[in-house]
C-alpha cells in the first residue's frame, strides 16, 4: 500500500507522465487521468504481458500465446497492436515498436509499478 501510495505521489509530480499499474488491477495514466483499456480481455493480457516481460518477442509466439484458436492469429494481433498504440504511443514517443518479426513496449519515460518495486531494495529481515 505504501508503495502504491509513493509510486502515485511520484506521477502526479510528473507533468504529461504515462504510468502503468500492474499490481492490482491493470491501469494506464497519463498526465495523472485513468485511461479506458480496450475491451478485450486478450488486449488488455497482451499489454499487461509486455510490461511484466519489459523485453521484445517474435510475433509467432505471441500469436500462439494469445490466438491459438484464431482463424487469423496475426490479424488480431495486428488489430490488438492498433488499439494499444492508440491507449500508449504518444505524440512525441512510439511506445509499441513492431517489426514484421518482432514486438516490443518502450517503457523509457514511463513509470511501471512493478519495474519500481523490482529495483527497491529489499528490506532487511527482523530476528
Amino acid at each position: 500500500m505504501v508503495f502504491t501510495q509513493l509510486f502515485e505521489v511520484v506521477l502526479v509530480n510528473a507533468e504529461n507522465a504515462l504510468s502503468f499499474r500492474l499490481l492490482g488491477e491493470l491501469r494506464v495514466k497519463h498526465a495523472g487521468v485513468r485511461l479506458e483499456l480496450p475491451p478485450s480481455r486478450k488486449t488488455r493480457a497482451l499489454l499487461a504481458y509486455l510490461l511484466v516481460t519489459g523485453r521484445e518477442h517474435r510475433r509467432e509466439r505471441l500469436c500462439s500465446l494469445f490466438w491459438d484458436v484464431a482463424d487469423d492469429p496475426r490479424g488480431a494481433l495486428r488489430w490488438s497492436l492498433s488499439k494499444l498504440r492508440a491507449l500508449v504511443d504518444q505524440p512525441d514517443q512510439r511506445r509499441i515498436v513492431a517489426t514484421r518479426e518482432q514486438v516490443v513496449l518502450q517503457t523509457s519515460g514511463a513509470a511501471v509499478d512493478l519495474h519500481g518495486l523490482r529495483a527497491a531494495p529489499a528490506r532487511p529481515k527482523e530476528c
